[in-house]
């Protein structure tokens, strides 16, 4: 029969049927029992002799020694049993104590008996060993603690009765967790024995997997310190080194046997001592990290500069110090060249900023070989930019050297053997002369440049939007100047020049393009507002010499009867000689041009034949230009320009010269076309204005009464119209109304126009018609419409009793009124069949006496003070 765990659990407690106790009771009622039958016997006899009352008192003692007996078994028997329900309970008790306790348990627990049977677990044993469970009833060597070592620690407590230990490794029959196994035995309190083992199991995989990570880390550390691309030693506080890496051996020259264990002056020379210790101590004492540069002494006894890093760290148990040094020997030649390409770019950025600041492209020239001078250590530097004729024109140069101008007399277009710009301009990659005196060019300036102590030179192309636009060259007098870097910082720099040059040039060339816009639009201004060619030649010409650029210039007016080009205007001479010669076409150069038909361009003016050659010697002039003045396929004339040096031109010079000309001809042809409308219209006028006179002539013909009284009573107006300020345009207008003024009485008959004595009213509303007859006859024409207020309303009066209209006051048209009076007045001193003429002053005082009524009193007073003036004559 398998043991109970309670009997293993609780061995020692000895249970009640086991025990003596039992014995002990049953030995004492036995002698009580054989007491009490001896000593009652023996007593009964001594009170008593009569056998029946002994056998009477034997009975009854019997039957008081079953009672005495059955209460003593009862109560033995209830004290046994109770005690024994009491035990249960206590053991009932502890057991579900100790299970509570092994349940609360974060380490698993298993006890085991002599058998190295399982007779108890926790549940932390039963999870960590998921493959085994239950534990329970199963040997320790089959739940899954199997090993050598696992069957040492269990025999170590079983038979030895010592504490023994081991480590579990995951993977044991399903567990993923190191378990540390402590295992130790049961001793029987009573005996001393060894009842069974206790194991306790602790899981330490977070410690295991710390210990494996600190190992990784170790050996990370290990890798990294070897590896590390400086040289690395641990040394202790006294400075004794204890580990150095394979660095810290190539740079000291010897082996880590010859390093650890010896003090820090093996590294570094004895004069670096004090400067290594106060290093050290700052690096102690402060508790940070601290560097400084030291020399380390190799084995060989050189010496190599380091920075040497230090910082205190914990090692060992106390403190160390972890040294880093690093050679700087190639770092210092570096920085060097680090220091020096940082000048570089900070001089690009100022010269950037330089650069940005104008869009003066002779400023920004200067700027540029003023800085490659005073800030890039250049001797001589100059910039030319490209121009279309093969040139490299000057845009500065600094500083000063004599014979400067051979120099950039120089030609881009042009092959040349050894060192020279054109090629960087030509092929737009830079170009290095490293030794100025064994170039084979023939070029004048490379004999100067020599003579002034310059060695080596380069030339860089100014390149914008894949267009070289120039060259910046500079020079020097130091040999091995221009090195890689150089070039590639000089060539940036071009390349900010080329860029800041290509916008100030846009920019001058959009100012350019704008200002000749702005001549032309001048030009047109004064071709619309005036008609006088002396106004448009002085404007022409003055933005012709402006915007071209030349000294001087003029304009030839071809006379199309003598086929000669005449002066008509000019600017910019110093003497009259030019302006006092006339050519005759196809002669001379303006000749040839008008006949030509196009533009013509001479560089010496000198070198051509011409009959103002003379002239030209006078003035000084050099570059010549005439330029045809054509409109409608007809010779107008020729402009010429002069310039007294060679002129650089190009397509759009040309072409804005083509425009000047086509304006100049288009004025020429406007004033013309003027001139002759002008006439036309003067000629026009004029018949207007005969015709006119010949329809008063025929009124007053056919009317004999009022023969000259046309003409006179239109003086007569005219003088008062001027009087009262009337425009000109106005008494032009006034002087054909007057003249018409009777025009419709052409419409009347003649037995009523010509009836010799006064009229009958049906005669006279039919000569009233007369005003109308002259309004339909006239209305027609448009230019005598301005002239109609005369016509048809010069017989309204002032007080509206007039006709036709029967207007009144300032609705009568002022040139209605002023004629009324001036009719009026002509009319009564005038003779009529029918009446002699009145005299001056019978008329003042008959109008002075219709003002207000007939007249405006107004200008009946005006015309008084003409009449006083004697203005009827």
């Amino acid at each position: 029969m398998k043991k109970s765990p309670h009997n293993i659990e609780f061995k020692k407690m000895a249970p009640f049927a086991k025990s003596r106790y039992p014995l002990i009771v049953a030995l004492a009622y036995a002698l009580a029992g054989a007491a009490w039958i001896f000593f009652s016997d023996e007593l009964l006899h001594q009170f008593t002799g009569d056998p029946g009352m002994f056998a009477g008192i034997a009975a009854l003692k019997g039957w008081m020694f079953v009672g005495l007996t059955t209460v003593a078994l009862f109560l033995v028997t209830r004290g046994v049993l109770g005690s024994m329900t009491s035990r249960d309970e206590r053991i009932r008790k502890n057991e579900k104590f100790l299970g509570d306790i092994l349940g609360s348990l974060r380490d698993g627990i298993v006890i085991l008996d002599r058998d190295k049977t399982i007779v108890r677990s926790n549940p932390v044993a039963d999870r960590w060993f998921p493959g085994s469970a239950p534990l329970v009833g199963k040997k320790c060597l089959d739940a899954g603690q199997s090993g050598a070592a696992c069957k040492d620690c269990v025999d170590t407590a079983l038979e030895t009765g010592r504490e023994g230990r081991t480590l579990i490794p995951p993977g044991t029959r399903g567990s993923d967790r190191w378990v540390e196994l402590c295992c130790y035995p049961l001793i029987d309190s009573a005996t001393g024995g060894i009842m069974g083992a206790i194991e306790y199991l602790r899981d330490v995989t977070a410690g295991k997997r710390a210990e494996e990570a600190l190992e990784h880390s170790e050996e990370k550390y290990r890798t990294i310190f070897n590896a590390a691309n400086d040289a690395m030693f641990i040394a202790d506080e006294k400075g004794v080194i204890m580990e150095v890496n394979g660095k810290a051996e190539e740079l000291a020259g010897r082996p880590a046997g010859q390093l650890v264990g010896r003090p820090h002056t093996v590294l570094h020379p004895a004069q670096e001592d004090m400067r290594y210790r106060r290093i050290l101590l700052a690096a102690l004492e402060d508790g940070r990290p601290i560097s400084g540069d030291i020399y380390v002494e190799r084995g060989d006894g050189s010496r190599v500069p380091v920075e040497m890093s230090a910082s205190i760290a914990e090692f060992g148990g106390g403190k160390a110090m972890i040294g880093v040094l690093r050679d700087i020997s190639h770092g210092q030649a570096a920085e060097a060249r680090i220091r020096e390409q940082l000048d570089m770019l900070t001089a690009l950025y100022s010269g950037a900023q330089k650069f940005s600041q104008s869009l003066d492209l002779a400023e920004l020239a200067h700027s540029a070989v003023f800085t490659s001078v005073s800030s890039f250590q250049a001797r001589f530097a100059w910039i030319g930019a490209v121009e279309p004729g093969g040139r490299l024109r000057l845009l500065a140069h600094y500083p000063e050297i004599p014979e400067f101008k051979r120099l950039v007399t120089l030609r881009w277009d042009e092959p040349e053997a050894g060192f020279s710009p054109g090629k960087a301009v030509k092929n737009g990659v830079p170009v290095v002369a490293e030794d100025l005196a064994k170039e084979k060019s023939a070029a004048p300036w490379l004999k100067d440049a020599l003579s002034e102590g310059l060695r080596t030179g380069a030339s860089f192309p100014l390149t914008s939007r894949e267009k070289t636009i120039g060259a910046l060259t500079l020079f020097s007098e130091r040999p091995g100047f221009f090195t890689r870097e150089r070039v590639r910082f000089f060539q940036a720099y071009a390349h900010q020049a080329a860029a800041s040059f290509e916008n100030a040039r846009l920019h001058e060339e959009t100012e350019h393009r704008l200002d000749r816009l702005n001549a032309l639009c001048s030009i047109d201004t004064a071709i619309t507002q005036s008609l006088d060619l002396r106004v448009i030649f002085d404007v022409l010409l003055d933005r012709v010499i402006t915007q071209l650029k030349v000294d001087a210039a003029d304009i030839l007016l071809m006379d199309p009867n003598t086929m000669i080009l005449n002066w008509a205007a000019g600017s910019g001479f110093r003497t009259r000689s030019v302006r006092e010669t006339a050519q005759r076409l196809g002669e001379g150069n303006a000749g040839h041009s008008a006949l030509q038909r196009r533009i013509i361009g001479v560089e010496n003016i000198s070198e051509t034949i011409d009959d103002r050659a003379h002239a030209f010697a006078q003035e000084g002039f050099i570059s010549y230009y005439a330029a045809p003045l054509i409109t409608k396929g007809q010779i107008l004339g020729v402009l010429e320009l002069f310039h007294r040096s060679r002129l650089s031109t190009d397509r759009e010079w040309m072409d804005f010269l083509g425009m000047m000309a086509s304006q100049a001809a288009i004025a020429i042809e406007n004033a013309g076309l003027f001139d002759n409308l002008q006439r036309t219209n003067t000629e026009l006028a004029l018949a207007y204005d005969t015709t006119l006179e010949g329809w008063s002539r025929a009124l007053d013909l056919r009317d004999r009464e009022t023969e000259g009284h046309t003409t006179r009573v239109t003086g007569l107006s005219l003088k008062l119209a001027r009087a009262v300020g009337m425009s000109e345009p106005a008494l032009l207008h006034m002087r054909r109304g007057a003249l018409l003024h009777d025009i419709g009485k052409m419409g009347i008959p003649d037995s009523i126009l010509l009836k010799p004595g006064p009229l009958t009213e049906e005669e006279m509303k039919v000569m009233r018609r007369h005003p109308v007859y002259a309004l339909d006859l006239l209305q027609p024409i448009a230019y005598l419409r301005p002239a109609l207020p005369i016509p048809y309303l010069h017989h309204e009066r002032w007080d509206g009793t007039g006709y036709p209209k029967g207007l009144r006051g300032e609705q009568i048209p002022l040139a209605a009124r002023l004629f009324a009076v001036a009719d009026v007045w002509d009319a009564l001193r005038s003779e009529r069949p029918y009446r002699p003429p009145w005299p001056p002053e019978r008329v003042m005082r008959h109008m002075q006496s219709r003002a207000g009524t007939h007249f405006d009193p107004k200008i009946v007073d005006k015309f008084m003070e003409l009449v006083g003036s004697g203005v009827e004559s």
